[in-house]
């Protein structure tokens, strides 16, 4: 995987061109577009991207990508990442936080005890929305009042809601409610769950799994 940077000077005109030039020799482009210069992610060998694109304009430099990871990467994200949860900016320089019962208690579902949660300091209000399985063994179920009080507080408080779904059937349903998903640690491990998650528009916080290596985990 490469890098091509496009120089900050670059008009749109020819980071079309460039691109355009990628596709006609069969390579495909991933474009990040940051705020001093566009960056194209290309699978490609630095060599064949350098034979193309000599003497384009906007063409800066060929860079290889160091990193497994790509989203995550700062190479192709130099300024950092900004993500808008209903509006709240995550990532622009003040920590911005999640507060609420990660368990599920529905005398907690109540606007007072909400509107304590958002004078305390809290930007993201997180409710648990699973009742507790009968027995041991049993799959916890989504609790459809909480969850319908949720979007109600939401209303109420014009606050992001924040749930962590279990199971990746949940995913749709929670998503209709929910401004985040939070994907806890046990369940970093879930492939259906994490790629249920990546097929909703809604940001997720994936916590690092406990035998999870660091480049894994981004």
């Amino acid at each position: 995987m490469t890098i091509v940077i496009l120089s900050s000077q670059a008009m749109r005109e020819a980071v079309t061109r460039v691109i355009d030039r990628l596709r006609s020799l069969g390579f495909t482009a991933q474009v990040s577009q940051g705020a001093e210069r566009t960056i194209l992610l290309v699978q490609a060998s630095a060599e064949a991207l350098t034979q193309a694109l000599a003497g384009m304009e906007g063409f800066e430099r060929i860079q290889s990508l160091a990193r497994p990871y790509r989203l995550a990467a700062r190479e192709l994200r130099p300024e950092g990442t900004l993500v808008s949860i209903d509006g709240l900016i995550v990532g622009a320089g003040r920590p911005v936080v999640v507060a609420g019962p990660a368990s599920h208690f529905s005398q907690c579902l109540s606007s007072a005890f909400a509107e304590r949660l958002r004078t305390a300091g809290a930007d993201i209000l997180r409710f648990g929305v699973y009742r507790a399985p009968s027995l041991l063994y049993a799959t916890p179920q989504v609790d459809v009042e909480a969850l319908g009080r949720l979007a109600d507080l939401r209303r109420e408080l014009s606050l992001p809601i924040a749930v962590a779904p279990l199971a990746a059937e949940d995913v749709p349903v929670l998503a209709r409610v929910a401004d985040l998903l939070i994907v806890g640690s046990e369940e970093a491990a879930n492939r259906s769950l994490l790629q249920a998650c990546g097929f909703v528009e809604r940001p997720v916080v994936l916590v690092r799994g406990a035998s999870a290596l660091t480049d894994e985990w981004l």
